[in-house]
């Protein structure tokens, strides 16, 4: 091997090198301000996946994407009476030469009220979710919410219901995070991983979404999943 050849092989490996040291300290660092941010807010960290979210949560259209879905650095506890969940997420498409991964920021409350299907994404979502089997377009006319997001639902009335004035100026305000009911889940995530302080905003912002659910519209939902009462 000649001179040339070798120095540059020798370079190669000194920037993969430096490359692996970069990308393994700034996740060292990313897990640390995890840490303490959620400690702040007396929640716990995890680096790996000991709930298996995306086996979890799969009801959430977005666990339901590719393959090689992987959870890491998950923040976890309640918030008041809510349990939620934080976590950086991933998964991949494609093959071969063809293999995508995409990464996402998501944020999972769980709540006692069971909400129907319903799916509010950006309209910019560079990876935008397929049509849903049982969902259907929901076409919302004021600006600038029906501007900034598709929206998808098994029941009209409850996103007309749900996604009353306040709750479409929060999230007209929040342009780039894709919002939905499963069940008894709210879900909130967007496209990449954010930095950590951002990340625990999006836990919040999943909570106060939950908390402008009309009360009437809990209670109802509640009257309608109830057992028949015995005669």
């Amino acid at each position: 091997m000649s001179t040339i050849a070798s120095i540059l092989v020798f370079l190669g490996l000194l920037g993969l090198t430096a490359w692996a040291v970069g990308a393994w300290w700034l996740g060292r660092r990313r897990r640390r301000q995890l840490r303490d941010l959620a400690r702040d807010r007396n929640l716990r960290f995890v680096a790996g996946d000991p709930f298996d979210l995306p086996d979890q949560f799969f009801h959430v259209s977005l666990f339901t994407r590719g393959h090689s879905r992987l959870a890491s650095n998950i923040v976890h506890g309640h918030l008041g009476p809510l349990a939620v969940r934080l976590c950086d997420y991933q998964y991949e498409t494609g093959t071969g030469k063809t293999r995508r991964t995409h990464r996402w920021q998501a944020a999972l409350v769980q709540t006692e009220t069971r909400f129907p299907g319903l799916i509010c994404q950006p309209r910019s979502c560079h990876d935008p979710l397929e049509a849903i089997f049982g969902f259907d377009d929901v076409r919302f006319d004021a600006d600038p919410f029906a501007g900034i997001f598709h929206v998808w639902g098994e029941d009209a009335q409850f996103a007309y219901r749900l996604l009353h004035a306040k709750m479409t100026d929060t999230l007209s305000a929040h342009p780039h995070v894709t919002f939905e009911t499963q069940g008894q889940t709210v879900a909130v995530y967007c496209e990449g991983l954010l930095e950590p302080a951002e990340a625990i905003e999006l836990v919040l912002l999943a909570c106060d979404l939950l908390g402008l659910a009309p009360e009437q519209l809990r209670r109802d939902l509640r009257l309608e999943a109830a057992p028949p009462s015995r005669p």
